[in-house]
This record gives structure tokens, C-alpha cells and sequence, in this order.
């Protein structure tokens, strides 16, 4: 028995940790790099070289979509991501509200960086080896108006048609899990490891906070950028890991874990404290 008050001392010692261990979190953006190449398009599912180089787990594939509600079920692929804008603007047609532009600015960056898979790729993986990150749609119509609209007009849809309801759930996610200060400007990449995890408040998210991008290279690279770490299994600690500190992530993985398993250790501890305090009677 003696050897289960240790670990039943450090779990409520990491669950009894003040906010104020992952406060910096809160208020700073993010801090993946911004560097890299400012345009082009990655391939719809990366080949698998990068893989072998490096000895890092990628993922197969990853895409960008522009989906209404119900088109994508998120737990069927690795992970699943959305680019997720704070109510605003309503991105009028012909607008000159200035945020208005910068929306459409992130929008013609958005496509222009992430490939969306082709409809003939050969050896196409399965969607679990797949990842995405989504365009919320008002409707399936919409997007695939969107989609099938001349490039020029695809973002005058997606702008007018984009469903503020995913974005809302995607961002009280990450409020309610101290990784989001609400005030920041955004617009926010998340992406939730599993895609059967997304906007759960109590996993980890990987997360870039694009709330200073304000010109058309910056907004390239950023979604560049991200196209490469979603893809890649092991970013999402090392990303965290890296913006939260040491004890704060583990405060935050330790959380995940009791959520998920905590109630069958808690179990576990009490048969065994039963059992201790039965033997020393």
C-alpha cells in the first residue's frame, strides 16, 4: 500500500496547480515559426520520404476542405482541424471594413497553400491516415458552390457562407482548456489528435493564433507552416510542450489522462486501500 500514496500524493498535487502555471498561454500567440516558404502547394498526401529522413511518424496525407455540417464525421481521420474566426465581420460583398479584407486576404492564403486531394490520386490512403483542416460551411451546397466557383470567387463564398457555429465550438474548446485567450483577434488553427477528439476542452490541441498575420507572406508561410506540423504526429506534444512549459504540459496531459483513465485507477486505488487497511486489522 505503501507504494500508492506516492502516486495518489502527485496526481493531486498536479490537479491542485493554480491556472496562473499556464497563464503565459493565455495571452501570448503562437510560437511556431513563421519562416518557410512563402507559396506553393504541398501535395494533397505527402509522399512518404520526409518520413524515412527524419524518423518522425507522419501522417499520409494532409488536405484542406471546404465542408458544410455533415459532410465529415472528425473521427474518421487522424486529426481534424478548422480555421476557426471569431464573430466579426460578415464579410459582405464589396465590403471596405478593413477586417472584412483582411478575412479575405487569409482566405485566398488558405487556398492557395493548402491542396485539396484530388479526386483521382493514385494509392489514395485511408482516412485514418488522413488529416484535414476545414473551411467551415453554413451548407454542403455552399461548399460545393465554393469548391466548383472559379478561383477568383471561391473566397466571396466561402467569406459570405463560413458557419461561425463550428468556429464557436472549435474556440470554446480551446477557452475553456486555458490554450485561448477569447480578446485575441484571430483568426486560430486547431487541431485535435485524434479527429475523434475535436473540441473536446480536455485534450491537447495543436494551435496557431494567426491574430498579427496582416499581409498576404506571412499568411502563406503560416499556412504552409501548418500544413507540415499537422501532418506530423509528434508536433502536437512538441508544440505544446514548447508554448505551455514543462510542468504546465504535464499538468495538461495529466488532466487528458484522468479524464480518460483516472476512474479505473481511482478504482483500482481504493480496492488496494481496502485491501491495505483490512490487512493491518
Amino acid at each position: 500500500m505503501h507504494h500508492i500514496l506516492p502516486a495518489v500524493l502527485l496526481i493531486v498535487l498536479f490537479a491542485s496547480l493554480p491556472d496562473a502555471a499556464y497563464a503565459p498561454l493565455r495571452s501570448a500567440s503562437s510560437k511556431l515559426s513563421t519562416t518557410g516558404p512563402p507559396g506553393g502547394s504541398a501535395p494533397a498526401f505527402s509522399p512518404s520520404s520526409l518520413e524515412r529522413q527524419t524518423g518522425r511518424a507522419l501522417y499520409h496525407g494532409s488536405a484542406r476542405l471546404l465542408a458544410g455540417p455533415g459532410d465529415l464525421s472528425p473521427g474518421d481521420f487522424g486529426a481534424f482541424g478548422v480555421i476557426a474566426f471569431a464573430r466579426g465581420p460578415q464579410f459582405p460583398r464589396g465590403s471596405s471594413d478593413p477586417e472584412a479584407a483582411r478575412a479575405a486576404m487569409i482566405c485566398r492564403a488558405f487556398v492557395a497553400s493548402l491542396s485539396a486531394p484530388a479526386d483521382t490520386q493514385p494509392e489514395r490512403p485511408s482516412s485514418e491516415r488522413v488529416v484535414v483542416t476545414v473551411w467551415p460551411m453554413q451548407s454542403s451546397a455552399a461548399a460545393a458552390r465554393a469548391r466548383q466557383a472559379p478561383p477568383g470567387e471561391t473566397c466571396a463564398i466561402a467569406l459570405q457562407r463560413y458557419r461561425f457555429e463550428t468556429a464557436d465550438l472549435a474556440i470554446g474548446a480551446a477557452v475553456d482548456s486555458g490554450q485561448l485567450n477569447p480578446s485575441r483577434r484571430g483568426p486560430f488553427l486547431m487541431a485535435w489528435q485524434p479527429g475523434a477528439s475535436f473540441a473536446d476542452p480536455g485534450r491537447p490541441i495543436l494551435f496557431d493564433d494567426l491574430s498579427n498575420v496582416n499581409d498576404p507572406e506571412e499568411a502563406q508561410a503560416r499556412f504552409a507552416r501548418w500544413d507540415r506540423d499537422i501532418a506530423d504526429e509528434e508536433r502536437y506534444g512538441d508544440v505544446l510542450e514548447d508554448r505551455l512549459g514543462l510542468w504546465a504540459y504535464a499538468r495538461l496531459r495529466l488532466r487528458t489522462w484522468a479524464d480518460t483513465q483516472g476512474a479505473e485507477l481511482l478504482s483500482a486505488l481504493r480496492a488496494a486501500l481496502m485491501s491495505g487497511w483490512q490487512q493491518d486489522a
